[in-house]
């Protein structure tokens, strides 16, 4: 921007700054003026009321750059067409604001050794100041037929310029296409180069009608660019800037008040009833509520009157309107709450909105808009202002500023730990069956499952870990009888199967004790604890045998164990095994067995071991032992280092990605508690304390929406996550809940800020004193002081807040949580 123009838009900005400032002065100072001209002159005019308007305008663009066949005369050959649309407000007699969009097109073009031409496709909007003319040198008269305004102003043009040569319409460059180069690409719409603008122009208005003018307006617009033709050439003195004359006609349309409802806006302020509860906004769940209740006195509201009641909360950097709500007289057909003119009448306004930091410091304003109705109730206030000829009534203060004691709610600190897995004591078992033939105990290799291969490996693995000088626990041997036969002889048949099993494994153990390529402890069997049991006719075994296979009419035998009586049930059986021979042949004789398992101890390391292998050699470690490593350390930096080898030796284990990823929250490094996270996911998707870290790294982002499902999800798979949860509820609101859900952690920050929320003032102070003493809880000390009236409390608990982290006082010195303290000189004192 040169130096020039930028001096120049500098003046144009501090001067319509000024002009906003110093208008009511003005405004004032005119009224006064045009009193006196109409005293002296005794006339009839009226006196002048504010009003919007809108104008719509259609006319050509000339332009005049370095593309141009002229520098001043007119190139009528390049006019292009160009519209616009206005909104504005004239303020005073003499005085306006407007707002305009615009849409048109560029066209140039220059021979002699330039030799080029441009097309340009632009559209923009300005924010000008309208004078007029006409009354500041000769007074308001209402009426006038004709007008002169100037406007001034500032704005913004997005535009797409196209070069070619002029002799032979070759194509030179472009400039804001999506497939322009990338130099010659702008930041607006589709790629288009955006400019500032300041418009200066003039306008001659005739009055067609009260509330009817056509305009002839002519308006010189000088952009902050050399190159909008995609061409520059320095010149010896003069405008180097690109500019265009637009001149256009249109019509404006005045939205003048109407005399019936004045009356209502003089009196709203005075005899309108307004009350907010709360009496302090306060932010629950991301999001503002109030409740206004409003009473009319009798003889106030006309009965053709409607009223838009759109409360506005209004900030330093912008406002927010809740919405509104229609109040109607007895007299109107519509949406709304009907107020009697004889009587009276109240209504009752509950709304909300989402609540940013800006709204900390505001104030919750009401401006009516009052109009009369003529055939249509308007939704909101900006439709009544542009189709009726409304009034814009009294600002109406209703409420200072915003508590949003429920944001110092501390997130990231309920991560989750992949469980280690390790047990400090293992019990390895091996299993086999020895199969007997029908009402025999004696061990017999030529019974056909003693021979079958599977079995023989079974057998030969029992024990395994025994030859590897494994301690045995004990060795469990259980005997069992096919159903069939009396009860009372298959019940001591399987005690004999039992003993007989026993006798083998204490042989086979015996044989291999004296086998030296083996390592058994146990010379001697005795040494071992045997258990053996009989569990006599094996009727589950046989129904499920029965339950998978393919027999027919199973549901036969399978109603046979629902008889209650055992001999009725053994002599069915009898009667169906000559009834189906499958059953001898092949489900009976898997029952007659002697199971036998062998429980050994396996070796540990013991943790002084685990722990110094952890670190000098860690490959010699399981993942288990790895990660049981980690939790004997106290020193984070240590732990953080074995789950870092962990995660690189056992790539395909979750844990130790998700493990760090909470070191990363911990650390406050959420993109990489993120890169770990999404590693672990793609391991096991359903980990909860995958979901639980997820769930953390979302509500410190302020991702409420996701921080809840992924808890949730985590607790659907067992995870415990009421203290998450009840951290959720203090975001949304929800704060009795909270209280709930955080009542397990007895001295915990979020616990006492939860309590302090719903009001439990004595227990939240109890839980701040057993909490770990940081500047967050001597704040939320002090302003459970200041909700009971302690002036010492507070300031006593915000000098320590602020001495462990000073940042607080700005926060203090705006929280409406010390509204009653904060013009008193201790309060002053100590946030300075």
């Amino acid at each position: 921007m040169s130096k020039t123009y930028y001096l120049s838009q500098r003046f144009i900005a501090i001067a319509l700054c000024a002009i906003f400032a110093i208008s009511p002065v003005f405004l004032q100072a005119q009224d006064t003026g045009e009193a006196e001209v109409k005293e002296k002159e005794k006339t009839t005019t009226s006196s002048f009321s504010p009003y919007w308007f809108v104008r719509g305008n259609l006319g050509a663009n000339i332009y005049y750059g370095d593309v141009a066949r002229y520098r001043i005369v007119p190139d009528l050959e390049k006019a292009k067409l160009n519209g616009e649309l206005t909104f504005g407000r004239q303020f005073a007699s003499w005085f306006g604001v407007e707002g305009e969009v615009w849409r048109g097109f560029l066209a140039g073009q220059k021979g002699y050794d330039v030799d080029k031409e441009f097309e340009s496709d632009i559209y923009g909007a300005d924010l000008n100041t309208r004078w007029n003319l006409s009354n500041i040198i000769f007074g308001y008269k209402e009426g006038r037929f004709f007008n002169v305004e100037l406007t001034l102003g500032i704005g913004q043009a997005q535009y797409k310029s196209k070069l070619y040569q002029r002799t032979t319409g070759k194509f030179i460059s472009s400039q804001g296409y999506k497939n322009s180069p990338e130099k010659d690409k702008g930041s607006g719409i589709s790629d288009r180069k955006v400019v500032g603008t300041v418009p200066v122009g003039i306008s001659l208005n005739f009055r067609i009608t009260d509330n009817l003018d056509a305009n002839l307006q002519s308006k010189m617009t000088f952009a902050d660019t050399k190159y909008l033709d995609g061409f520059h050439r320095p010149s010896n003195g003069g405008i180097e800037q690109d500019r265009w004359n637009y001149t256009g006609v249109g019509l404006t349309y005045k939205f003048r008040l109407s005399a019936g409802i004045k009356k209502m806006d003089k009196d709203f302020d005075d005899k309108v009833t307004l009350e907010v509860i709360p009496e302090f906004l306060e932010e629950r769940g991301d999001s503002i509520e109030v409740t206004i209740k409003g009473s009319f006195p009798a003889k106030y509201f006309a009965k053709k009157a409607v009223i838009n009641f759109t409360p506005v909360l209004k900030y330093e950097n912008g406002e927010t309107a809740f919405p509104g709500i229609n109040l109607i007289g007895e007299d109107v057909v519509g949406e709304g709450k009907k107020i009697s003119h004889s009587n009276g009448g109240s209504f009752t306004y509950t709304a909300k909105i989402k609540y940013n930091e800006d709204m900390k410091v505001s104030e919750l304003v009401v401006n009516p808009v009052i109009y009369t109705y003529r055939d249509k109730v308007h939704a909101d206030r900006g439709t009544a202002k542009i189709k009726e000829n409304a009034v814009d009534g009294p600002q109406i203060h209703l409420a200072y500023g915003v508590i949003q004691t429920s944001k110092l709610v501390e997130t990231g600190r309920q991560t989750a730990f992949g469980p280690h897995g390790y047990e400090k004591v293992t019990i390895s078992k091996q299993n086999a069956s020895l199969y007997f033939f029908v009402n025999s105990n004696s061990l017999s290799w030529r019974v056909p499952l003693n021979k079958d291969a599977a079995n023989k490996d079974q057998l030969k693995g029992l024990t395994e870990d025994m030859r590897k000088g494994w301690e045995v626990k004990d060795i469990t041997i259980t005997g069992f009888a096919s159903p069939e036969g009396e009860e009372s002889f298959n019940q001591g048949l399987s005690d004999r199967r039992s003993s007989t099993a026993k006798r083998y494994v204490m042989n086979k153990i015996r044989r291999e004790a004296r086998n030296r390529k083996y390592d058994i402890r146990y010379k001697n069997p005795k040494d071992i604890t045997f258990k053996t049991q009989a569990e006599g006719p094996d009727w589950d075994g046989l129904m499920a045998e029965v339950k998978n296979t393919e027999i027919q009419d199973k549901n036969a035998i399978l109603k046979v164990y629902s008889y209650a009586a055992l001999d009725q049930r053994e002599k069915e059986l009898n009667n169906l095994v000559k009834i189906y021979p499958e059953l001898e042949e092949f489900l009976l004789p898997p029952l007659r067995r002697a199971h036998i398992e062998v429980n050994c101890i396996e070796p540990k390391y013991s943790d002084e071991d685990i722990m110094r292998l952890s670190t000098v050699s860690p490959d010699s470690l399981k993942i288990t032992e790895l990660l049981y490593a980690a939790s004997l350390f106290n020193e984070k930096n240590t732990r953080k280092a074995i789950y870092t080898t962990a995660s690189k030796m056992f790539p395909q284990d979750y844990r130790a990605f998700s493990n760090l990823a909470s070191y990363a929250i911990e650390d406050g490094n959420i993109n990489e508690a993120l890169a770990y996270l999404e590693t672990a996911k793609s391991l096991n998707a359903n980990a909860p304390e995958v979901l639980n870290n997820f769930g953390v790294v979302a509500a410190i982002q302020n991702n409420w929406k996701v921080a809840k499902e992924s808890f949730e999800q985590a607790r659907a798979n067992k995870l415990n996550e009421d203290y998450n949860l009840g951290v959720v509820a203090i975001h949304y609101g929800d704060f009795e809940k909270a209280v709930k859900l955080l009542a397990g952690s007895k001295c915990d920050f979020n616990y006492a800020l939860a309590l302090v929320l719903t009001e439990k003032y004595s227990k939240a102070k109890k839980v701040l004193a057993c909490a770990p003493q940081t500047a967050n809880s001597s704040y939320l000390m002090a302003v459970v002081e200041a909700r009971q009236d302690n002036a010492k409390g507070v300031y006593e608990n915000l000098m320590k807040a602020f001495k462990m982290n000073p940042s607080l006082k700005k926060n203090a010195s705006t929280d409406r949580e010390f509204r009653k303290f904060e013009k008193t000189p201790e309060f002053k004192a100590i946030i300075k």
